[in-house]
Protein backbone atom coordinates (compact mmCIF):
# COMPACT_ATOMS: atom_id res chain seq x y z
CA UNK A 1 0.00 0.00 0.00
CA UNK A 2 2.69 2.55 0.97
CA UNK A 3 4.75 1.50 -2.03
CA UNK A 4 1.84 2.30 -4.35
CA UNK A 5 1.30 5.71 -2.71
CA UNK A 6 4.99 6.53 -3.08
CA UNK A 7 5.06 5.30 -6.68
CA UNK A 8 2.05 7.46 -7.55
CA UNK A 9 3.59 10.53 -5.90
CA UNK A 10 0.80 10.87 -3.34
CA UNK A 11 3.33 10.59 -0.50
CA UNK A 12 7.11 10.81 -0.28
CA UNK A 13 9.36 8.51 1.71
CA UNK A 14 11.65 10.76 3.76
CA UNK A 15 13.39 7.81 5.43
CA UNK A 16 12.46 4.35 6.67
CA UNK A 17 9.08 4.63 8.36
CA UNK A 18 8.74 8.39 7.77
CA UNK A 19 6.54 9.72 4.97
CA UNK A 20 5.13 13.12 4.10
CA UNK A 21 2.87 14.72 1.54
CA UNK A 22 5.19 16.35 -0.98
CA UNK A 23 4.60 20.00 -1.78
CA UNK A 24 5.56 21.44 -5.15
CA UNK A 25 6.74 25.01 -5.68
CA UNK A 26 5.63 26.51 -8.96
CA UNK A 27 8.14 29.32 -8.42
CA UNK A 28 11.09 26.95 -7.94
CA UNK A 29 9.71 24.28 -10.28
CA UNK A 30 10.62 21.53 -7.81
CA UNK A 31 9.40 19.68 -4.76
CA UNK A 32 10.02 21.41 -1.45
CA UNK A 33 11.99 19.87 1.39
CA UNK A 34 10.04 18.12 4.14
CA UNK A 35 8.21 20.43 6.56
CA UNK A 36 10.31 21.16 9.66
CA UNK A 37 7.43 20.55 12.07
CA UNK A 38 6.73 17.25 10.38
CA UNK A 39 10.33 16.16 10.96
CA UNK A 40 10.03 16.63 14.73
CA UNK A 41 6.58 15.01 14.78
CA UNK A 42 7.86 12.06 12.76
CA UNK A 43 10.73 11.54 15.18
CA UNK A 44 8.31 11.57 18.11
CA UNK A 45 6.00 9.14 16.32
CA UNK A 46 8.87 6.73 15.59
CA UNK A 47 10.16 6.86 19.14
CA UNK A 48 13.80 6.74 20.22
CA UNK A 49 14.05 2.98 19.75
CA UNK A 50 13.40 3.24 15.97
CA UNK A 51 15.53 6.31 15.24
CA UNK A 52 18.81 4.79 14.15
CA UNK A 53 21.85 6.05 12.23
CA UNK A 54 20.11 5.37 8.90
CA UNK A 55 17.19 7.64 9.84
CA UNK A 56 19.57 10.33 11.07
CA UNK A 57 21.72 10.16 7.92
CA UNK A 58 18.68 10.31 5.65
CA UNK A 59 17.26 13.34 7.44
CA UNK A 60 20.69 14.98 7.37
CA UNK A 61 20.67 14.75 3.56
CA UNK A 62 17.16 16.23 3.39
CA UNK A 63 17.79 19.34 5.51
CA UNK A 64 19.93 22.22 4.31
CA UNK A 65 21.67 24.73 6.59
CA UNK A 66 18.69 27.09 6.74
CA UNK A 67 16.32 24.25 7.60
CA UNK A 68 18.66 23.01 10.33
CA UNK A 69 18.92 26.48 11.81
CA UNK A 70 15.14 26.74 11.89
CA UNK A 71 14.49 23.25 13.26
CA UNK A 72 17.11 23.66 15.98
CA UNK A 73 15.54 26.95 17.04
CA UNK A 74 11.97 25.61 16.90
CA UNK A 75 12.64 22.38 18.79
CA UNK A 76 14.81 23.69 21.63
CA UNK A 77 11.89 23.07 24.03
CA UNK A 78 10.99 19.69 22.54
CA UNK A 79 11.35 16.44 24.44
CA UNK A 80 15.01 15.95 25.32
CA UNK A 81 15.70 12.98 23.06
CA UNK A 82 13.96 14.68 20.08
CA UNK A 83 16.11 17.80 20.39
CA UNK A 84 19.27 15.74 20.87
CA UNK A 85 18.39 13.70 17.78
CA UNK A 86 17.78 16.84 15.73
CA UNK A 87 21.18 18.17 16.84
CA UNK A 88 22.69 14.92 15.55
CA UNK A 89 20.74 15.21 12.29
CA UNK A 90 22.06 18.72 11.73
CA UNK A 91 25.60 17.74 12.67
CA UNK A 92 28.10 20.41 11.72
CA UNK A 93 25.26 22.51 10.34
CA UNK A 94 24.43 23.27 13.97
CA UNK A 95 27.81 24.96 14.45
CA UNK A 96 26.16 28.38 14.01
CA UNK A 97 24.39 27.88 17.35
CA UNK A 98 27.58 27.07 19.24
CA UNK A 99 29.42 30.02 17.67
CA UNK A 100 26.67 32.56 18.33
CA UNK A 101 26.35 31.65 22.02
Amino acid sequence: MLYNLVASGAIRRVCRGVYDYPKYSELLQQQLSPDIDQVAQALKALGPELVDETVIATLHKQLDEAACKLVLKDTVTATGWVYETIKRVCGERGAWQRQSS
